[in-house]
């Protein structure tokens, strides 16, 4: 189970079955980010399953919680492999970031637990419902990682569409977006050409 060259531990292929057998158990159509988490919160051997319980998020009330939050499904679904939904596709998808920015070759339910944070999907507000702050189920993976600091990316500029932007501004604030941009790249320019 990969969706890029990431391979999945074990654990975290059980968290990924676990999640699909939640969201059958609520009549839903697809795996959401909520599913991963009660995934997640049932596989206690790995990282994330510990740490969520050691902040004291239980099953019982994150799974109370989630169908507050989240209706159950109408329709009996059928027993088989359901898709994820785009926000859970893009919560592994920042999972397997975290793999590699930690310098783990495979994602492990830490990861895939990293990755929900990210997301902050209905998962994200299931934790928040216990009371836990994201930031600080994220130090408390990666304190138990060892990772004292966070990996940081180098500085870089990044492409922003403007025009999507100019399009939401009025006709001042395209003005002053012009401005601004060119004054920005005047500076850009003359910290690089005077070096």
């Amino acid at each position: 189970m990969s969706f890029t060259s990431v391979e999945y531990t074990g654990r975290s292929r059980i968290v990924l079955r676990f999640a699909n057998q939640e969201a059958l158990r609520l009549n839903h159509e697809w795996v959401g980010t909520e599913d991963v988490l009660l995934g997640l919160i049932q596989e206690t051997n790995g990282v994330g399953g510990n740490v969520l319980k050691n902040m004291g998020v239980n099953l019982v009330d994150a799974r109370a919680f989630v169908e507050n939050l989240v209706p159950i499904g109408l329709d009996l679904i059928p027993a088989y492999k359901l898709p994820f939904t785009p926000k859970t596709s893009k919560a592994l998808e920042y999972a397997e970031e975290e793999a590699k920015k930690l310098n783990d070759g495979v994602v492990g339910t830490e990861h895939l637990l990293l990755g929900l944070l990210r997301e902050e999907g209905v998962a994200c507000a299931v934790i928040n419902k216990f009371g836990i702050e994201l930031r600080d189920v994220r130090k408390a993976v990666l304190n138990i990682l060892g990772v004292s600091k966070e990996p940081v990316k180098p500085y870089c500029l990044t492409a922003v569409d403007f025009n999507s932007v100019a399009e939401s501004l009025t006709e001042v604030g395209r003005e002053n977006l012009i401005a601004l941009i060119y004054n920005s790249f005047n500076n850009i320019y003359e910290i690089w050409y005077w070096k």
